[in-house]
C-alpha cells in the first residue's frame, strides 16, 4: 500500500474521530474512564432462587454472571472522608454527608440537598440550557464546589450517565451501590450531565434504588453527586472484523449480528435459560468461549448521543427493536434479570421475568492487539526506517 493511501485512511480516520468526538460532545454522552467495574454479584439463581453455581455442560444456567467476575470494585477514601476514589475507572467522587432528611443548602455537601437541571454551555447542554436555572440548579452547585476549591481541585463536574452508571452495585438494592457510599446516597434519582437525545428537555438519571435509569424533565429535582479526573477513551472506539465487533477500550469482543440459532431466518428470541445456553454453545470467528454478557457489559454499547437505535452505528443495522437479555440476576427480586434496550428513543436497563423473552448478543474477551491493522501501517514504517538508515 503507497504512502499517499496510508495518509489519506489516517486522514478519513482522523475526520470519523472528529466529527464523533463533536456529535458526543453535544449532550456529554462519552465517559471518563476505560475500564468498567463488575457488577458486584457473587451468587447464582434459577428463574426464582438461589442455587449452587452450576457447572458447564448442561442447561442448567450455566454462564450467569457471577461465573465469569468483572474487575472487583476498589475503593480509596481520600481528604479525611470527604472524596472517594474509584480504583477501577480513576474517577475521584464527593461524598456527601448527614442525610437527615431536611435540606440545608448553605452546606454544599448535604445528602438531601436536590437541584434543577442546569447547564448554559451549548457545546454540552444538548441543545436547552434547562428552565429553571439560577437558584439551587446543578450548574450552581457545580459552581460553587469549584470555587470553593473543594478537597483542593476546581474541576468538579457533573457526572456523565457512563459514569454515573458505573458507580451502581447490582448485587443489592435500596441503595444498589457500594457500602462505602451507602450511608449518604439516597434510594432515588441522581442527575447525570447527558441530555436525552431524543427529547432535549428532559437529561438522563440513575435511581440508585435499583440502579434503573430514567429520563426525567430538566425541570424536576433531583439528587447530586460531583465527580473529577478520569481519563477520556477515543470515541471511534469499535472494530468490524466481519462476524465480530472489537471494543478496543475494553477489548471485549462482540458477536455483531443478533443471535439466530433456531431457524436461521433472522434474530431469535430466547428466555433467560435459554440465553445463557445459547452464548455457552455459540461457536463463531474460531472461538468458542463466547457467554451472554454482564449488565455493565452492555452499557458501553450504548450511545447516548443516539437513538432509535441508542448504539455505535457498527451494531445499528443488527440492532431490531426489542431488548436484549444480560447475564445479571436483579437482587430485589431473583425471578427477573436485567435487560436492555436500545429503542424506545434511548438505552434503557430494566429488569423483566426470567420466563420471558430478549434477544442475545454474545460477548467473549478478546484481545485488542488481534485487531489493529499492523499490516498497514508497517509497510510505511519500514520504508520511513530504510530512508533514516
Amino acid at each position: 500500500m503507497s504512502t499517499s493511501v496510508i495518509q489519506s485512511s489516517i486522514g478519513v480516520l482522523l475526520l470519523a474521530l472528529a466529527t464523533t468526538s463533536a456529535l458526543a460532545a453535544v449532550n456529554n454522552s462519552g465517559a471518563a474512564f476505560s475500564n468498567w467495574p463488575g457488577t458486584g454479584l457473587t451468587k447464582c439463581y434459577n428463574a426464582t432462587a438461589e442455587i449452587t453455581c452450576p457447572v458447564p455442560g448442561l442447561p442448567n444456567y450455566y454462564g450467569q454472571d457471577a461465573q465469569y467476575a468483572g474487575a472487583t470494585r476498589s475503593y480509596t477514601v481520600l481528604g479525611g472522608g470527604t472524596m472517594v476514589q474509584d480504583n477501577v475507572t480513576g474517577l475521584i467522587w464527593e461524598m456527601k454527608d448527614k442525610m437527615d432528611g431536611k435540606t440545608d443548602y448553605v452546606n454544599l455537601h448535604d445528602a438531601d440537598n436536590t437541584y434543577t437541571w442546569c447547564d448554559t454551555n451549548p457545546l454540552t447542554n444538548g441543545g436547552t440550557e434547562g428552565v429553571v436555572c439560577g437558584t439551587d440548579d446543578t450548574e450552581g452547585f457545580i459552581d460553587a464546589l469549584n470555587g470553593a476549591n473543594f478537597g483542593g481541585y476546581d474541576d468538579w463536574r457533573l457526572p456523565t450517565m457512563k459514569e454515573l452508571l458505573s458507580l451502581v452495585d447490582y448485587k443489592g438494592s435500596g441503595p444498589a451501590i457500594d457500602p462505602v457510599f451507602a450511608t449518604t446516597m439516597q434510594s432515588n434519582e441522581y442527575w447525570s450531565s447527558t441530555t436525552f437525545a431524543a427529547f432535549i428537555g428532559a437529561a438522563w438519571a440513575v435511581s440508585f434504588s435499583d440502579g434503573a435509569d430514567t429520563a426525567d424533565l430538566k425541570t424536576n429535582p433531583n439528587f447530586v453527586r460531583a465527580v473529577r479526573g478520569g481519563q477520556t477513551p477515543l470515541p471511534n472506539r469499535f472494530v468490524d472484523n466481519g462476524d465480530t465487533v472489537t471494543d478496543t477500550v475494553t477489548c471485549l469482543q462482540w458477536q455483531e449480528a443478533t443471535m439466530d440459532t433456531k431457524n436461521g431466518v433472522g434474530p431469535d428470541t430466547y428466555t433467560w435459560q435459554e440465553a445463557l445456553a445459547a452464548s455457552e454453545n455459540l461457536t463463531l470467528a474460531g472461538h468458542s468461549d463466547w457467554r451472554l454478557p454482564d449488565i455493565m457489559e452492555l452499557k458501553p454499547l450504548v450511545d447516548f448521543s443516539r437513538y432509535n437505535p441508542a448504539i455505535d452505528p457498527v451494531f445499528a443495522s443488527t440492532t431490531p427493536s426489542n431488548s436484549y437479555w444480560s447475564s445479571t440476576t436483579y437482587a430485589g427480586n431473583f425471578s427477573t434479570a436485567w435487560l436492555f434496550s436500545y429503542y424506545g428513543g434511548y438505552g434503557h436497563r430494566f429488569y423483566d421475568s426470567k420466563l420471558g423473552v430478549g434477544y442475545v448478543r454474545a460477548v467473549r474477551s478478546g484481545n485488542c492487539s488481534e485487531v489493529f491493522p499492523w499490516e498497514i501501517f508497517m509497510p510505511a514504517i519500514n520504508s520511513k526506517r530504510a530512508v533514516v538508515k
